[in-house]
């Protein structure tokens, strides 16, 4: 089991463990997104929890400014979205039995990476900005390398292993393809429609309008 110690601060619990939202997620209707889990999370006096779930209620928060940016930590590497969504390809390519990953899924796999990393490290992971996209969150940079492949699966090869991440990092990485990778594409695109930064970044548009409206 693996365990992310978190710093305390303002009354924050010192530690938030992926085994305990592992069962928050298993008792949650199929599939679960990230603010069902976050809910039950806060509503069990997990205040770190608590926070972020506040944040994706509001769409906006004092931390906006630098999810968007991508700040990150003294001494860590700013990360690209790419970096990750390459980490996440070389993931499913060393499964048993590798699933086909394809665009859509790893557009949405990274945006439940950063909501989590938010929840448990309070940093973002990589820098970006996710924009409110007709078929849910999408980074334009990680789209312009990797729409050639539509809807048809990445190859393996263009996975690979992103070696400056932190063990607890590395391990938030994982747990999110083995808690999210198991849904289609589809699945995760209607679980982002169903949350609030999406649909309150998009406004009034109706569900097939484009629009480049940043997610904050």
């Amino acid at each position: 089991h693996h365990s992310f110690p978190t710093r305390s601060r303002s009354g924050l619990v010192p530690n938030l463990s992926l085994v305990f939202l592992d069962s928050i997620a298993n008792r949650s209707p199929h599939p679960f997104p990230l603010l069902t889990c976050l809910q039950t999370a806060a509503r069990t006096q997990l205040p770190r929890a608590a926070v972020l779930f506040g944040w994706l209620r509001r769409g906006n928060s004092s931390a906006s400014e630098n999810v968007q940016s991508g700040a990150s930590r003294k001494g860590v590497p700013v990360r690209s979205a790419e970096d990750i969504a390459r980490h996440l390809i070389a993931l499913a390519s060393v499964a048993s039995e590798p699933p086909p990953i394809t665009h859509l899924q790893v557009q949405k796999l990274l945006y439940y990476a950063r909501g989590w990393s938010l929840a448990l490290h309070e940093t973002p992971l990589f820098a970006g900005t996710f924009e409110a996209w007709t078929h849910g969150p999408a980074v334009r940079e990680l789209y312009a390398r990797f729409k050639a492949f539509g809807s048809t699966p990445i190859p393996a090869a263009e996975g690979h292993v992103d070696e400056t991440l932190s063990a607890n990092e590395r391990a938030l990485v994982s747990w999110v393809w083995r808690r999210y990778g198991r849904f289609t594409a589809a699945a995760l695109r209607e679980m982002t429609h169903r949350e609030a930064p999406w649909r309150d970044a998009r406004g009034a548009l109706s569900s097939d309008a484009p629009s480049n409206a940043p997610i904050s």
